[in-house]
């Protein structure tokens, strides 16, 4: 094979892998004060249409008592969603319970928003719209806060920033390897 033809796909892989790892590496985290808890969420920051991401969820209850709690998330009706989809409540409830006194409670959450080609332009790019409310025994549902997190521009962004790490290593290698050929091949000509 030629060697442009090599370096010209090697030059390809490693922009399309940087466009993507730019969106599928950068992450969220928030943490807010709710009632005397601590409620701290970790996220993709761009979360990639047609691939399941994951929400990490957390109450740290600081109380001296235990409290009646329950958090949702929550996402605009003009994006189509499944929110935690995963958890058996089936439900968008990251957390519906008690929380003891100095307890900490971990949740996981998987979030998955489609898209399809016949609305290109629904999901991809936009703002995801997604935000965490919060209620106790005595209070009504409430919102915490809206989450900055957005939805990657490119669907299957994470599937294809992971599938390409080991195509650019095997170029790599394929390269290094050609380079070492030549570089024996001009030792033996002199």
């Amino acid at each position: 094979m030629k060697r442009w033809l090599v370096a010209a796909i090697f030059v390809a892989l490693v922009g399309i892998w940087t466009f993507t790892s730019f969106y599928a590496i950068q992450k969220f985290t928030g943490q807010w004060q709710f009632q005397g808890m601590s409620v701290l969420i970790v996220a993709p920051r761009y979360i990639s249409a047609n691939d399941e991401d994951e929400v990490r969820f957390a109450v740290t209850n600081y109380k001296d008592m235990e409290a009646r709690v329950e958090f949702r998330l929550l996402n605009s009706p003009s994006l189509p969603s499944l929110l935690c989809s995963d958890l058996q409540n089936f439900k968008n409830i990251l957390y519906a319970g008690m929380v003891g006194s100095k307890e900490q409670i971990n949740q996981r959450c998987k979030i998955l928003f489609p898209w399809d080609t016949s609305q290109p332009d629904t999901v991809l790019g936009h703002v995801a719209e997604l935000s965490l409310w919060g209620g106790g025994s005595q209070t009504a549902l409430q919102k915490i806060s809206d989450l900055p997190i957005a939805i990657s521009p490119l669907p299957w962004n994470r599937s294809i920033s992971v599938g390409l790490g080991p195509l650019l290593a095997g170029a790599v290698i394929y390269l290094g390897k050609q380079m070492w050929d030549q570089s024996k091949e001009g030792k033996k000509k002199k």
